[in-house]
């Protein structure tokens, strides 16, 4: 399963991961974006993924009175808009998730799939913790839906 991972901001990181197992990633690409032309570069990188994962972002009201137009956490915002509204209209999956999920993959988990040495910023090993996070959640899910008779093994 091929995923791209997200970390939105003025500086996006990004990394394409094909998934073999929950326990074994290969990176393919990733990097840094900055600003909106990085839309166009997210939605163009082959191979295309079939799970996109995004670092959600909220503007809290009692901050957003203090925002101008061309505020960087305004910017967050649209071009996660931007992203969203181009993939809704892909046939492909959009998760998105809370930025404290990538707390459940520490460092060393990195290390151990061999994605910290292959990453170069810090954006780019977030966009890579959601991407295992949401693999082990998914796993997770799927392990219980057994236990419980739901799906066969």
């Amino acid at each position: 399963m091929i995923v791209l991972g997200i970390d939105p901001g003025i500086r996006t990181g990004y990394a394409l991961i094909d998934v073999r197992s929950p326990k074994e990633y290969i990176k393919i690409s990733g990097g840094v974006v900055k600003g909106y032309p990085g839309v166009d570069i997210l939605l163009s990188i082959a191979p295309k993924p079939e799970v996109y994962v995004i670092e959600n972002f909220t503007l809290w009201p009692k901050l957003a009175v203090k925002v101008s137009h061309d505020d960087p956490e305004l910017l967050t915002v649209r071009y996660i808009g931007a992203l969203t509204s181009h993939i809704q209209r892909m046939d492909v999956k959009l998760v998105f998730h809370q930025p404290a999920y990538k707390q459940g993959c520490p460092d060393y988990m990195l290390k151990r799939y061999g994605l910290w040495e292959t990453s170069q910023t810090p954006h780019e090993r977030d966009a890579m913790r959601h991407i295992i996070v949401y693999v082990r959640r998914e796993n997770a899910a799927l392990t219980r839906m057994r236990q419980k008779g739901r799906i066969k093994p």
